[in-house]
Formats: C-alpha cells, sequence, structure tokens
C-alpha cells in the first residue's frame, strides 16, 4: 500500500517596512508597519513544486493586525528589509511556571506575549493565556525569524 500526501503550503517571510511611522487602528500604537509576503505552493510528498500565488499584506508589528495590498500600491512608500528586522520594537514570550498544568493531556496556556518598545522601554502586552502554538503562529504570520520565550 503506497501512501501519497500532496496539498498546498503557505510560506511567509519579512520583505520590508511600508513608510513612515503610522498609528494602527486596532491597538493605537505608532509603527512602522510590517510587509509581509506570503507564497501558497503546491506540494508533493512535502516537497514544495510550484507556486500557485502570492499575496502582501501590511501588518502591524506589534498586535498583527493585517490588510492585503497589491504590489503596486506599496511600490512608493516601501522600504526593502535591512539588516535589522525591526529597530523599535522587541518581541518576546514569558512562560510562566507557576501555572504548567498537571495532568498528561491538559494543554499549556501558561505563555504571554508582550512586546517591548526599545525608544521609551515600555512594555505591551499582546496576548495572555497562549499556548506554544500561538506564540508559533504569532511568529509565523509576521515573519518573524525567532521569538524569545523567557522562563519566569
Amino acid at each position: 500500500m503506497i501512501v501519497v500526501f500532496w496539498g498546498t503550503h503557505v510560506f511567509t517571510r519579512l520583505v520590508g517596512f511600508s513608510g513612515d511611522r503610522s498609528i494602527c487602528s486596532n491597538c493605537e500604537l505608532g509603527y512602522k508597519k510590517r510587509v509581509i509576503k506570503e507564497s501558497h505552493w503546491v506540494h508533493f510528498e512535502y516537497i514544495p513544486l510550484f507556486p500557485i500565488k502570492s499575496k502582501y499584506h501590511i501588518v502591524c508589528p506589534v498586535c498583527g493586525n493585517r490588510r492585503t495590498v497589491e504590489i503596486i500600491d506599496m511600490v512608493y512608500d516601501f522600504v526593502p528589509l535591512k539588516y535589522d528586522p525591526h529597530p523599535d520594537i522587541e518581541i518576546y514570550a514569558k512562560h510562566i511556571l507557576a501555572k504548567k498544568p498537571d495532568g498528561w493531556f491538559e494543554t499549556d496556556y501558561s505563555y504571554e506575549l508582550c512586546a517591548r518598545d526599545l525608544r521609551t522601554d515600555n512594555v505591551i502586552c499582546v496576548g495572555t493565556n497562549c499556548t506554544k502554538k500561538n506564540v508559533k503562529n504569532f511568529k509565523k504570520n509576521l515573519g518573524y525569524k525567532k521569538i524569545e520565550i523567557i522562563e519566569v
């Protein structure tokens, strides 16, 4: 018996920033928005074969509020990615060890997702009672390479 796996997979990556600082309509904080490219690929046996579509999103780096744009819309204020992923914000997750579950099949909701403004040194709580999967999805959707997890 042969089992064949095929389907689609989404790859996200940070391609740059969108112009000057602007106020987010969701969290009301002013930062440069991230430009994320989302590529949908057809895969066969977990090997990507060819892309079928691509989308560009302008995303708030703190709360993740996003809007889909065409590449033509962002030509005038697009700033390509440099070496620093975001000079004003540091995203990290706190793992609170005192709230860990006791049983084998219980889910660990003891993560808090935080953002530190490096200009003013303010800490913004983005999400509480998160799982590790929520932290990974946030990392993937915003195009971060790594989110540091701090054990508390």
